[in-house]
């Protein structure tokens, strides 16, 4: 193993602050968000909760697809959407390319029920570093 390292330390040595590695561990309590920008328009903020899977094993999510479109899409762009479109307005929906917001798949719950309301839509699949806000790709 040439890239393996070991650590040998007796043990009086436990606790010495010099052997120890730390570690970095997610907060029990994360705080999401989400809103919307766009030329003469802020949403609140929308904040969510962090779940866990329901399947054994299951790794953390923040927001899924079924979430995004029912906590996010059918309460808050639904509505401004159809406001848009009622003034005259542009509208044009920029998403992460993150996999709750159905970009990762040809088909899915998202993209149909973006389909079935007609939202127009991309993902920006090179959002700017300094933009970014969320953990997404």
């Amino acid at each position: 193993m040439e890239n393996s390292k070991w650590v040998i330390r007796g043990k009086e040595e436990r606790y010495c602050p010099d052997c120890i590695q730390h570690r970095k561990k997610r907060p029990k309590n994360v705080l999401h968000a989400w809103g919307a920008v766009g030329m003469g328009y802020k949403s609140h903020l929308v904040f969510y909760e962090y779940h866990k899977k329901e399947r054994p094993g299951g790794r953390e999510s923040g927001l899924n697809m079924t979430r995004y479109r029912d906590e996010i899409l059918k309460p808050y762009i639904v509505p401004l959407f159809q406001r848009f479109r009622k003034e005259g307005r542009p509208f044009l929906l920029e998403v992460e390319n993150d996999g709750c917001h159905g970009t990762r798949s040809k088909t899915n719950r998202v993209k149909k029920f973006m389909s079935e309301w007609g939202i127009p839509w991309y993902a920006d699949l090179q959002i700017c570093p300094q933009l970014r806000t969320s953990g997404g790709s």
